[in-house]
């Protein structure tokens, strides 16, 4: 491969992985705690426990940023469904970022960054497995 493709190249990664460093709402969108009020489709990964761990939970927030008890539930890939709760809060005035935590099981996940898409739809975010193990997350409103 000539120099010249490998500049291009170098280029283009690097632009790349500016851009998914972007946030996912510009600084001028307003967002509140009445964004996250309904109900929320969410998906969390955990790749360094083996196998990797997955769940899919439904959580219905009230205005508070606290799951509705009983309309809230997740479940992992053997299919069983347990009641979830926490809580989802701004982390700052109006940014479209905010943090919280899910309770499955027993179990504590931080929800420790979570930015708003400017349609106020989706929620993408990272946080903890029982305070030390990285997780992703992805939310959807229904």
């Amino acid at each position: 491969m000539s120099r010249l493709n490998r500049l291009i190249r170098g280029a283009a990664g690097a632009t790349l992985a500016l851009a998914c460093l972007a946030p996912a709402a510009p600084a001028t969108a307003a967002c509140s705690q009445s964004d996250l009020v309904g109900t929320w489709q969410v998906f969390f990964t955990h790749h360094v426990a083996t196998p990797p761990f997955w769940m899919s939970c439904t959580f219905e927030i009230k205005p508070t940023g606290a799951f509705t008890a009983d309309r809230s539930t997740c479940a992992g890939r053997g299919g069983t469904s347990r009641k979830a709760f926490g809580v989802i809060q701004p982390t700052a005035g109006q940014s479209c970022t905010y943090k919280g935590y899910v309770v499955v099981g027993g179990v504590r996940f931080e929800l420790t960054h979570a930015t708003m898409r400017r349609s106020k739809d989706h929620l993408n975010g990272v946080g903890l497995l029982s305070s030390d193990s990285p997780t992703i997350y992805s939310a959807t409103k229904l």
